[in-house]
């Protein structure tokens, strides 16, 4: 790795020792594992460690290189730009791949649905039905995306419409959260 020194900051001249800069920053965003010279020299400069600028890049999804630029203060210019530049880039393929890395929420594939008329157990007439909807959600399966999971229910009308409403509520906050950005 070709290293120079630039003030007490490590500068790295070629775009390999870069992208091996950046990836142990990806590496070691969460933890204080960081190797000490890359610790030690981001501190002489910035009141932040790597991993708190790690942090607060991707936590805030700051990937606008003015405002990576404001960050580090005091370092040498050239540094600052490189560094920006670079984690720029970098911060938005993270936040990408954090994205699509989720466990919790699984992804919607599809909607199918038929209607059924179920006997009515609460009727004292024998021939009274109640019509009801099957559905099925196709969702992505967690731990392997080629595949994909099915959720079955059933619902009346009274759930549909209570699902309607709800869905339409989340329709207008979308809505208003996507004028807010414009």
């Amino acid at each position: 790795m070709s290293v120079v020194q630039l003030g007490n900051f490590l500068s790295f001249s070629d775009s390999s020792s870069r992208d091996i800069l950046l990836d142990a920053c990806f590496k070691f965003r969460e933890s204080q594992s960081l190797p000490q010279e890359i610790a030690e020299e981001l501190r002489q400069y910035s009141h932040l460690s790597i991993v708190e600028l790690n942090e607060l890049l991707i936590y805030n999804a700051i990937s606008d290189e003015q405002k990576i630029k404001e960050l580090l203060t005091g370092c040498p210019p050239q540094l600052v730009k490189e560094f920006s530049k670079h984690m720029s880039v970098k911060v938005a393929q993270w936040l990408d791949y954090t994205i699509e890395s989720q466990l919790s929420i699984p992804k919607f594939r599809g909607l199918e649905w038929k209607t059924n008329l179920k006997a009515d157990c609460n009727s004292s007439i024998s021939d009274s039905f109640v019509p009801t909807a099957m559905v099925n959600l196709q969702v992505e399966n967690p731990i392997d995306s080629s595949k994909t999971d099915v959720i079955e229910f059933e619902m009346e009308k009274d759930t549909l419409n209570d699902i309607l409403q709800g869905l339409g509520q989340i329709r207008e906050q979308l809505q208003a959260i996507a004028q807010q950005q414009k």
